[in-house]
């Protein structure tokens, strides 16, 4: 059984929930609800999301959605939404519009008219199967609240990729304050760039990593801690120090072998812990102001 969670997990495929419920035993992503609505003979995705928008232990939505046989009543039912509500919509190219109608019968329709309803009712929707997977862990960890996005790295590289990665998908990266800057300047070598994403040399101790993360954390902020294993980093003990701060952190710990054990301990634990910046930087933006 999964873990108790925010977010309910909508899907016309019953295979593909299966899929999200073994992946969220395997990444310690808790859910509130989970539905298949299958071929919607009784009961569709506007009744679903009628009752979810009551429910009390639901603050998300994530859906996978191939196609709607009443599409008046499912505008309605999230016209009057009150959570956030995030859609994979399968069948936006023809073969898939064609694949759909074969698999549940739904009327997968012309995408943009999707997409036009989608912008117009505030739905965010998802690029693919992996944003559904990564998006839920996501929100259960920080909520659905906008947030600042902060990077800390001991890759001058990293930090380059990941500010390319955040323009790229439209994730703000605001500058650090001259308070911020400051404290820093007590904490790091004088040759670390004063910027976000902030590169703290790569000869960043586990010591080091934690008395920037204390320093830079704060509400409504993701630390985005960025990882490479440099001599005097020992990425298990950067693991061990990160889950001190597991509620304001995610992580990128770039590597193999060296990274596997540290990795595989954060998300035991819960953190949203990525192998590449690209990948990080495209979840965030569904959380970024």
């Amino acid at each position: 059984m999964c873990s108790k969670g925010k977010i309910a997990i909508v899907s016309q495929s019953g295979a593909l929930g299966a899929a999200f419920i073994d992946f969220a035993l395997s990444q310690n992503i808790g859910i509130s609800k989970f539905v298949s609505v299958g071929n919607m003979v009784d009961v569709d995705f506007a009744d679903i999301i009628e009752y979810l928008n009551k429910d009390k232990e639901t603050e998300g939505i994530l859906a996978y959605l191939e196609g709607l046989k009443d599409g008046r009543k499912f505008f309605r039912a999230v016209r009057k939404l009150k959570k956030k509500l995030f859609i994979l919509k399968a069948g936006k190219s023809r073969k898939g519009a064609e694949t759909a109608k074969t698999h549940t019968g739904a009327l997968a329709g012309e995408y943009l008219v999707y997409q036009g309803i989608f912008r117009q009712l505030g739905v965010k929707e998802l690029s693919c199967i992996e944003d559904f997977f990564w998006v839920a862990k996501l929100l259960n960890n920080f909520g659905n609240g906008k947030r600042e996005i902060i990077g800390i790295t001991n890759a001058g590289g990293c930090a380059t990729l990941f500010a390319d990665a955040c323009e790229r998908y439209g994730v703000r990266l605001k500058d650090l304050g001259k308070k911020e800057i400051e404290r820093l300047n007590k904490i790091l070598p004088k040759m670390w760039n004063k910027r976000n994403p902030a590169d703290i040399v790569g000869d960043a101790t586990p010591e080091r990593f934690e008395k920037v993360i204390e320093s830079l954390r704060r509400k409504n902020r993701i630390l985005v801690v960025m990882v490479t294993p440099q001599q005097m980093t020992n990425p298990k003990e950067v693991a061990r120090r990160i889950l001190k701060y597991k509620k304001d952190c995610c992580c990128v710990f770039v590597g193999g072998k060296e990274m596997e054990e540290a990795k595989e301990r954060l998300r035991k634990e819960g953190v949203l812990c990525f192998d590449w910046v690209d990948e990080c930087a495209r979840i965030l933006r569904y959380v970024s102001k």
